[in-house]
């Protein structure tokens, strides 16, 4: 399944491909991966791969719409021809979280202690805050 990758943005998604080797590609050389995109699921869009040859395992698709799921799914092409598609994967564009308050300081011995209101989320998890002094 396609996974995503760590330049997901609010406006662009980061698709990240695994490469199919041994049995799995016939004991041939890949010589393209198509990676299709789709919101409904019904319709598929090309991102890569089909039009022109493309052996990369990533692709970036920017201008999207921010919070918004979108479905991948790959297949690749060797002498043999095209393979299956893979499983369906859902990517979603990233829902920046609201700005975090003031933060309070407190001096407790030689030490300062900061602390802050949790921002809303807005549906996603936080999963760590950048601390600049």
């Amino acid at each position: 399944m396609a996974a995503r990758g760590n330049l997901t943005t609010t406006s662009q998604i980061h698709v990240v491909i695994e490469a199919l080797t041994g049995l799995s590609t016939g004991g041939t050389t890949i010589y393209s991966y198509q990676v299709d995109m789709s919101i409904d699921g019904e319709t598929w869009i090309e991102l890569k791969g089909y039009t022109t040859n493309d052996v990369s395992l990533e692709h970036i698709e920017t201008g999207l719409t921010v919070s918004t799921p979108y479905k991948l799914r790959y297949r690749a092409k060797n002498i043999h021809g095209w393979g299956n598609y893979s499983q369906v994967s859902i990517i979603e564009t990233i829902m920046v979280p609201s700005r975090v308050s003031e933060p309070n300081s407190e001096l407790i011995g030689t030490n300062i202690h900061f602390s802050w209101s949790a921002p809303d989320s807005r549906g996603s998890p936080i999963l760590s805050y950048t601390v600049l002094i």
